[in-house]
């Protein structure tokens, strides 16, 4: 019979469940960000390409409303919500389940047990759990941040409000909330996972381009 869990262990198991799925849903719109950069590029290249057409109409609209929910399921906490803000909210409240003692006897047998503290420092310089405030900055930058992709998605995409909002994010803007979700992910993902990642824009490997090499109409 095992040992039954403690209040800590059960709750880390949550947080790294609740990560695996908001890893999947966050790596699908990094991948679309990346998809739509090349794509311009392959337009750019191509003046046979740069037509009108109701083909790019489709694909913006299609790309923006994939991207738009995409955020907006990483924004929202409570409800039963498994999503980025949702899990560091949980994290900031509850910041004492990360403890340093437990951090460091993680990195045990890796040959890098003497990086463990200095790792840890990035979450809690010189405390013994990590700190809630940097926490509940990261949700106030990304809160800030994604305001109008929250309201498009809200009053346009998921359902048409009668008020329609007006000040509508840029792609800019758009692009810059997708690259902070992907770098705040990251950093939190080498607190519990202990893998120290930049993007979750991994997979290199996938010529996802193959498509476009053949005619898509037979003779």
């Amino acid at each position: 019979m095992e040992p039954r869990k403690t209040r800590d262990e059960v709750k880390r198991a949550k947080w790294l469940t609740w990560l695996a799925e908001i890893r999947n849903d966050l790596t699908g719109i990094v991948t679309a960000r990346a998809i739509w950069d090349d794509l311009h590029k392959i337009v750019d290249d191509n003046p046979n390409l740069q037509v009108s057409s109701y083909f790019w109409e489709f694909l913006k609209d299609g790309y923006v409303a994939h991207t738009i929910m995409g955020i907006r399921r990483q924004i929202k906490i409570g409800d039963g919500s498994v999503s980025l803000l949702g899990i560091l909210s949980s994290i900031s409240k509850d910041p004492k389940v990360l403890s340093r003692d437990w951090f460091v006897s993680e990195y045990a047998g890796t040959g890098v047990e003497d990086d463990a503290d200095s790792v840890f420092d990035k979450f809690g310089a010189g405390l013994l759990y990590v700190d809630p405030i940097p926490i509940q900055a990261d949700i106030a930058a990304i809160k800030s941040l994604s305001l109008k992709c929250e309201a498009l998605a809200d009053k346009t995409i998921a359902h048409r409000d009668a008020k329609q909002p007006q000040d509508l994010p840029t792609f800019e803007e758009l692009h810059n909330c997708i690259a902070l979700l992907d770098k705040t992910y990251c950093k939190y993902h080498l607190l519990l996972e202990f893998i120290d990642w930049d993007t979750l824009m991994l997979d290199h490997s996938h010529d996802w381009r193959a498509i476009f090499r053949v005619p898509w109409i037979a003779p």
